[in-house]
């Protein structure tokens, strides 16, 4: 395992690249998550309608993922990597600015909707990073994505202890993840990835039967708990 992380991944400049991907949705859920108690002060809502509330990022997660597939295989990627990194900085650092209710629920929902299309995307790139530079690396990097959950929520909750309004905080993360991908973008540009679908090749559906389709049952009911 060990020989995985030092070898594969610390000895890769594109696994330790790809792998500042998974780090960035686990540190931004992370440090929302501990400031949820602040949504509900803010806008003094009970546990039922913050929950109603809560529920439009999973629900942009959920029906974005399909859409995301779809990026993939006509933008690439790279391309649709790089394009959820981004709107992922964009709407994190928008909820804590919200003054309306009615907003904040937008705004989630592109949030759950960036996290399902890199998550897609980053997912495919660690397959091709494996098999092209002969690699281990995909457990290490969603490890890192549990990993910035933790070191996320520490921050949020040191910060919040200092009496720093989450707004500031969460922009601050964004601003810093914003800067480390010009570090890591060049490596991730160069990322060996399979050549594109011939245009006008439309997608062939079937339907799922088997192993294949507990499979498929299972990460749905794993994705709507998570």
């Amino acid at each position: 395992m060990f020989d995985h992380i030092t070898k594969d991944f610390l000895g890769n400049k594109k696994s330790i690249a790809i792998g500042f991907c998974f780090l960035t949705p686990g540190l931004l859920f992370g440090t929302w998550a501990t400031f949820v108690p602040f949504i509900k002060s803010a806008f003094n809502l009970n546990d039922a309608t913050l929950g109603l509330l809560l529920l439009s990022m999973p629900f942009g997660a959920l029906l974005l993922n399909p859409v995301a597939a779809t990026l993939v295989r006509l933008k690439g990627m790279i391309f649709t990597t790089l394009l959820g990194f981004y709107l992922l900085l964009f709407f994190f650092s928008l909820i804590f600015f919200q003054s309306s209710i009615y907003i904040l629920p937008v705004v989630l929902f592109g949030c759950g909707s960036s996290i399902a299309i890199i998550n897609v995307s980053m997912n495919a790139v660690v397959g091709v990073l494996e098999e092209k530079e002969n690699i281990k690396i995909m457990s290490t990097c969603h490890g890192l994505f549990s990993l910035g959950l933790m070191i996320g929520s520490l921050l949020a909750s040191y910060s919040g202890g200092l009496g720093t309004l989450p707004k500031w905080h969460l922009l601050a993360l964004v601003l810093v993840l914003f800067m480390f991908m010009f570090i890591f973008i060049k490596e991730i540009n160069n990322v060996p990835v399979p050549k594109t679908e011939k245009k006008g090749e439309r997608t062939k559906f079937f339907v799922p039967k088997g192993a294949f389709l507990l499979m498929i049952i299972i990460s749905l009911c794993t994705n709507i708990t998570e």
